[in-house]
């Protein structure tokens, strides 16, 4: 039985690899570390597309998720057909490929470019801690009870997007979470361009206001709960918190700050590379 069970979960990862080639070929890959603006981006590029070749009015998360496309598409490969997955991708003019996000990386290189989203170590783990333990009623009472595992995790995922830059710097584009924040008229511009979409100001402005913090609090209202969160998991409050960078000043004593130093040192990587506030 073991061995049927092992070879069920090797099954079942080599069919969501697969699966994930399939999504990302010849399409937009949008791979973001979690708790990094994902949802933010997500939401402005689909009500930017909505603006300029849909019906002009405003994206709700959940037309997001029904219409363009998903946010982690890694987790809807669970889907009995997926087949119906992938022929439902929506392409929203002849023009524009499709587009998948997944917070997993795509080891093929089919897709036509990407766009990487990554956020300084210290704030992740802080935003992490309340949206996937807090929020959720776990048992764990501390940021820095985390701080080992979520560092591995963000170690692979930064240097993959880092390696995805070098090797396809033509058909790659990289931002923080922190750059978002200080001018997300400027990072958003840059994307509509990256992806060689037809540009307009004015929709820009427009699309930010459809994806504001305002805008996702009157969404989970008509929605009945938090937005990502499935309906049918526990989770208490808004999906937005706080959002403000430097917030790990309130959590983290020297101590830990060098625990991190030394984990980063490891993965080749130094808190002095990120925009710590």
């Amino acid at each position: 039985m073991r061995v049927l069970t092992g070879r069920r979960k090797r099954a079942i990862e080599l069919l969501k690899k697969n699966a994930l080639i399939a999504l990302s070929t010849d399409s937009i890959w949008i791979y973001t570390l979690m708790k990094s603006g994902t949802t933010y981006s997500l939401l402005f590029l689909s009500n930017y597309l909505n603006l300029i070749y849909g019906d002009g009015k405003r994206v709700s998360y959940d037309q997001m998720q029904e219409n363009f496309f998903f946010h982690s598409s890694e987790r809807r490969l669970k889907s009995k057909d997926l087949g119906v997955l992938i022929e439902n991708r929506r392409k929203i003019s002849k023009d524009i490929p499709s587009i998948i996000h997944t917070h997993e990386k795509i080891e093929h290189a089919l897709w036509l470019k990407n766009i990487s989203l990554y956020r300084n170590p210290l704030d992740y783990i802080v935003s992490y801690y309340f949206y996937f333990l807090k929020k959720r009623g776990k048992s764990i009472k501390h940021p820095r009870k985390i701080i080992e595992d979520r560092l591995t995790k963000f170690i692979k995922v930064y240097n993959f997007q880092k390696e995805l830059e070098m090797q396809f710097p033509e058909r790659s584009l990289r931002f923080s979470y922190e750059e978002l924040m200080a001018d997300p008229f400027k990072i958003f511009s840059e994307m509509i361009k990256f992806l060689e979409l037809d540009y307009n100001e004015d929709l820009i402005n427009q699309s930010m206001e459809f994806s504001s913090k305002k805008s996702v609090q009157e969404m989970e209202k008509e929605r009945g709960g938090a937005l990502v969160v499935p309906k049918e998991k526990k989770f208490s409050g808004s999906f937005i918190r706080s959002g403000k960078v430097g917030e790990w000043k309130e959590f983290f004593n020297d101590t830990d700050i060098k625990k991190v130093e030394s984990i980063l040192n490891e993965g080749s990587l130094s808190l002095n590379q990120f925009i710590l506030e």
